[in-house]
């Protein structure tokens, strides 16, 4: 009897020894058996879910608050506010033919910029005192013996905006107005001189004097140093140069970008 006991007392041990063993073995879990919307990945869904949409909703509201600050400089109403001055400096024929053609430029062919005709200011400093102190954003003045016109204007304040869009406004007047005045006073001299063969052949030894007699001289008297803010306008640019490349990009190797 006791034999018998025992050995059925062993036998039990062992078959729930066996149990628990294949209870405690792992259970293979098959990849991609459980869909998106699975009841057990429910946690999981709702922490990505989180994760995506909390940084998109944050995105679109900062984008929505600054994008109109961005478009909106680009417009043509708000250059108005841009103020230039054409100044007279020369107080003979030629000042007064570049303030008066700018002036019928402008009611021909509307300019961006806000326009503004001082007589009160009547020397070179007045001029740069304008820019200096941020009364204007450039100053036309003539006249400059060396090239007529000079621009006053400090990329310092805002390149961008200079170089984009104050400039090439400027410039859009003045060149064909310097073109004009250059034909007429070439042709004037060439007149005045017909019969004076030395003054004509003194002028031929500069040929673009004759065809270019006049110039705008650019001054920019508080320059812009890249080496000093390149890091912090470089990140705000890069919206603006994918647009301005229209699609194309320039690789540049990664042994440039470490060394630099």
């Amino acid at each position: 009897m006791n034999s018998l006991s025992s050995s059925a007392t062993d036998g039990n041990a062992k078959n729930s020894v066996a149990i628990e063993a294949t209870t405690m073995e792992p259970q293979e879990t098959v990849l991609y058996s459980k869909s998106f919307f699975s009841k057990e990945l429910r946690t999981s869904r709702k922490l990505l879910l989180y994760s995506l949409l909390i940084p998109l909703v944050y995105e679109t509201l900062t984008i929505w608050g600054t994008a109109s600050l961005y478009y909106g400089s680009t417009t043509s109403t708000s250059l108005n506010r841009l103020t230039v001055y054409a100044v007279d400096l020369d107080g003979a024929s030629f000042g007064q033919q570049m303030t008066g053609a700018i002036r019928a430029s402008l009611n021909s062919t509307p300019n961006p910029l806000g326009w503004q005709f001082d007589d009160s200011v009547n020397s070179d400093a007045m001029s740069r005192e304008l820019v200096t102190d941020e009364q204007a954003w450039a100053v036309v003045q003539g006249y400059n013996p060396l090239s007529a016109v000079t621009i006053y204007f400090e990329s310092a304040r805002n390149q961008q905006a200079i170089g984009s869009l104050v400039l090439p406004a400027i410039l859009g007047v003045l060149n064909p107005l310097l073109a004009e005045f250059g034909a007429m006073h070439t042709g004037a001299f060439l007149k005045a001189n017909a019969g004076n063969a030395t003054a004509v052949e003194i002028a031929l030894q500069c040929p673009g004097c004759l065809a270019s007699p006049f110039a705008a001289q650019q001054t920019d008297l508080h320059p812009f140093d890249i080496s000093t803010a390149a890091g912090s306008v470089t990140v705000g640019l890069i919206f603006v140069s994918e647009q301005d490349s229209h699609g194309r990009h320039t690789h540049i190797p990664n042994d440039q970008v470490l060394s630099s």
